[in-house]
């Protein structure tokens, strides 16, 4: 599409993002928009997984309830993909203080599964 049809979607995402990432079809858009072929640039992505972590959820962080999400949690994982080290260690941070309740959830503990495979090769290259 257009750049500027681009960026009102991205602008959308970025409003929405919550709402969006539990959506079934809108989740895809939300993928996109955090993927490098997705119309933003990286200054764009970054800012959307900013978002992502600043999300709330009434008074509690949405992140951890969208990991548990069917949908939701394929833009998580799309966001550990894309995120600079800061944020992908931000966002390790917060679904390790939740990790007890989210091993109770299937997407969850995929969610764990992977990022616990990630830390253990960090340890590993750092050893």
């Amino acid at each position: 599409g257009r750049p500027r049809d681009r960026r009102a979607v991205l602008r959308a995402v970025d409003r929405h993002l919550v709402a969006y990432a539990r959506h079934k079809h809108a989740s895809n858009v939300v993928e996109r928009a955090l993927s490098p072929g997705g119309g933003g640039t990286a200054r764009e992505r970054r800012a959307l997984v900013e978002r992502l972590l600043r999300a709330r959820d009434g008074r509690h962080p949405a992140l951890p309830t969208l990991v548990c999400d069917p949908y939701a949690n394929y833009v998580v994982q799309k966001a550990l993909d894309v995120a600079d080290d800061d944020q992908r260690r931000a966002i390790a941070h917060e679904l390790k203080a939740h990790a007890g309740s989210l091993k109770n959830y299937t997407f969850g503990k995929h969610i764990l599964s992977r990022l616990e495979k990630a830390w253990s090769s960090t340890k590993k290259a750092t050893s």
